[in-house]
């Protein structure tokens, strides 16, 4: 990862969420394929524990403005991009299902629901584009017309 010492030594752990999502993003500008795992992951991971272990006040946890599914998704498709851009689509598809149904997310209401909605989309294009990329022709109408 040529150009990318400087950022060697941070522990993204010790961000909060906003920070990581743009860390990420970062990463994905640059094409820092590595980092732009690791910094997933760490959203991922962050926000996965929050779900285990606060079963009853996670939607009280000081986040941001956005709710935790924002976070859990966008971790994911991150995630998922990561492995797509280096060329790994099982990994990508495997990470695509696991935010094709976020119906289950503890706390669900109006909010959550739309961020239901809208990762289910993203899954089904990414899906869709995978397809593509691997080969799969006959999808072809099916993403034109997405």
């Amino acid at each position: 990862m040529e150009g990318s010492n400087c950022i060697n030594h941070i522990d993204i752990n010790t961000f909060d969420f906003d920070v990581t999502v743009k860390m990420i993003k970062v990463a994905y500008s640059l094409d820092l394929l590595d980092y732009l795992n690791d910094y997933s992951d760490s959203l991922f991971e962050r926000s996965k524990h929050i779900i285990k272990n606060d079963k009853k006040g996670y939607m009280c946890y000081n986040y941001s403005n956005k709710p935790l599914i924002y976070y859990y998704g966008y971790s994911l498709i991150m995630k998922g991009t990561a492995f797509k851009k280096s060329k790994n689509f099982i990994a990508s598809r495997n990470v695509i299902s696991m935010y094709a149904d976020l119906s289950w997310f503890p706390g669900m209401n109006e909010k959550t629901r739309d961020y239901v909605e809208r990762f289910a989309f993203f899954a089904k294009a990414n899906i869709l584009e995978l397809e593509l990329l691997s080969g799969n022709q006959e999808v072809m109408d099916d993403y034109l017309f997405f």
